[in-house]
C-alpha cells in the first residue's frame, strides 16, 4: 500500500508538466502526453484534455484526449461534475482551484514548479500557495485560446487574478515569509494581476458574487478597488454592502462612495465603521461548543478535516483556531502538523477541545505547541485567553 501511494505521488507531481506538453506542436509528443495523462487519472488535467479533444488538429489526438477524459468520468462525477463540456468543466474546476478544494489543491509544504511550454518545457519554482491558482489560470488561458472568452470565462480569470493578487500580498506580509525568495519573486507579478483585472471590465462584477458566494473574502477585498461604475459592478457592490463581513461591506461601501454613490446604504454602512471595532476572526473545527459569533470576534466553522484544514489556511488569516480532537477521525498529530507547517497558520494561536479523560494526556504531549486544551467545549474566554486577552 505504501509504494502504491509513493507511486500515484510520484504520478502526480508530474501532472502539471505533462498538461503543459499538450501545447507542443508535435503531434505525437502532446497525444502521448494525452494518454499518459489518461493512465494516471487525475482530474486536474480534465480542462485542458477537454479542449484538446474537442479541438485538436488531429483525429487521432483528439481521440486520445477524450478518452482520457472519460476515464476520468468517476472522479470527476464524485465532485459532483457531470458535464462532459470542456468549457462547463473547467468553469467547474476553477471553482475548486479558488476556494482551495483538498481534492484537488495538493498539500501547502514546500514551493512547487509553475510549468509552461516554450518549444520545450520551462519551469519556475513558485510558492505552494499560489500553485493551484496557476493550475486554474491555465486552465482558463486554454479556454480563451480555444475561442471560448465571454463574460463567464473571463470573470472566472478575473477571479482566479484577485485570488492570486490577494494570495501574495497577504501571504507577502507574513513575518515567517519575510525572507522568502519565492515569496518575493512572486511579487514582480502584482503589477500584471493589476493590469489584468484593470482590463476585465464589467466581467468583474460576476467575479466579485463568485467570490463571495464561495466564501473568498480576501480576494474579494484585492477585486473591488479595480472595480468601476458599470451596471453589473455596481450591483455587485451595493450586494457586497449586505455581507456579514464588516471588512467587505465596508471595502464597498468605500468603492461606491468614491464613486459619488450617495445611497442610504453605503452611507449607514461608512457611519458604522467610524464606530465599531473590527471584529476579529476565530475558527473552529468540529463541534467547538462555540455558538454565533462572540464580543469582537466572528465565528467561520467547518464539520470536517478535509474542507477545515483547507478554509483554516485560506486568507483572510485567522486570529485563534479551535480544533476538536478525533474529529473525522483524524489524528490530532495530523492536524497540528498540517497547521503547523503553513506559514499562514504555525504562528495562530490553536485551541485543543477533548473529552475531560483526554485533556492531561493531550496537554503533556502538545503543551508547547498548543495555547490551551479544554474539556468537552470551548468558551469565548478560552477563545479570548488564546489571543492573549486578560
Amino acid at each position: 500500500a505504501g509504494r502504491k501511494k509513493r507511486t500515484a505521488d510520484e504520478a502526480g507531481v508530474a501532472v502539471p508538466a505533462l498538461i503543459e506538453t499538450l501545447k507542443s506542436d508535435d503531434e505525437m509528443t502532446r497525444t502521448n502526453a494525452a494518454s499518459t495523462l489518461g493512465s494516471i487519472g487525475d482530474v486536474r488535467a480534465a480542462p485542458a484534455l477537454a479542449w484538446m479533444a474537442r479541438g485538436d488538429s488531429s483525429e487521432v489526438a483528439r481521440a486520445v484526449a477524450a478518452s482520457a477524459v472519460a476515464k476520468m468520468g468517476d472522479a470527476l462525477a464524485s465532485m459532483g461534475i457531470t458535464s462532459p463540456d470542456a468549457r462547463d468543466i473547467t468553469l467547474a474546476m476553477v471553482g475548486r482551484w479558488i476556494v482551495g478544494d483538498p481534492a484537488i489543491v495538493r498539500p501547502y509544504a514546500s514551493g512547487q514548479v509553475d510549468w509552461s511550454w516554450d518549444d520545450g518545457l520551462v519551469g519556475e519554482p513558485v510558492p505552494s500557495g499560489l500553485y493551484g491558482l496557476l493550475l486554474a489560470e491555465s486552465a482558463v488561458l486554454t479556454a480563451v485560446a480555444a475561442g471560448e472568452g465571454g463574460l463567464e470565462t473571463d470573470s472566472a480569470l478575473a477571479a482566479v487574478h484577485a485570488s492570486m493578487k490577494a494570495e501574495i500580498e497577504t501571504a507577502s506580509a507574513l513575518e515567517s515569509l519575510a525572507d522568502d525568495e519565492l515569496m518575493a519573486a512572486a511579487t514582480e507579478r502584482l503589477p500584471a494581476l493589476e493590469v489584468s483585472l484593470a482590463r476585465a471590465g464589467v466581467s468583474r462584477g460576476l467575479a466579485l458574487n463568485w467570490l463571495l458566494d464561495e466564501g473568498q473574502v480576501a480576494a474579494a477585498e484585492a477585486l473591488m478597488p479595480t472595480m468601476s461604475g458599470s451596471s453589473d459592478e455596481l450591483s455587485a457592490l451595493f450586494q457586497a454592502l449586505g455581507h456579514e463581513h464588516d471588512a467587505v461591506a465596508f471595502a464597498a461601501a468605500v468603492m461606491l462612495g468614491g464613486m459619488g454613490e450617495a445611497d442610504g446604504r453605503v452611507i449607514d454602512v461608512l457611519g458604522q465603521a467610524l464606530t465599531s471595532v473590527p471584529d476579529r476572526l476565530v475558527f473552529a473545527m468540529g463541534h467547538s461548543g462555540l455558538m454565533d459569533d462572540g464580543q469582537g470576534w466572528a465565528l467561520l466553522t467547518a464539520h470536517d478535516v478535509a474542507s477545515g484544514l483547507a478554509r483554516a489556511k485560506a486568507f483572510p488569516p485567522k486570529d485563534v483556531i479551535v480544533v476538536e480532537h478525533g474529529l473525522g477521525g483524524v489524528t490530532l498529530d495530523t492536524m497540528i502538523y498540517g497547521l503547523r507547517n503553513d506559514p499562514r497558520t504555525a504562528d495562530v494561536p490553536l485551541v485543543v477541545v477533548a473529552t475531560a479523560d483526554e485533556v492531561a494526556g493531550i496537554e503533556a504531549r502538545y503543551g508547547e505547541v498548543v495555547s490551551a486544551v479544554v474539556a468537552d467545549m470551548a468558551s469565548w474566554d478560552d477563545v479570548n485567553a488564546a489571543a492573549g486577552d486578560t
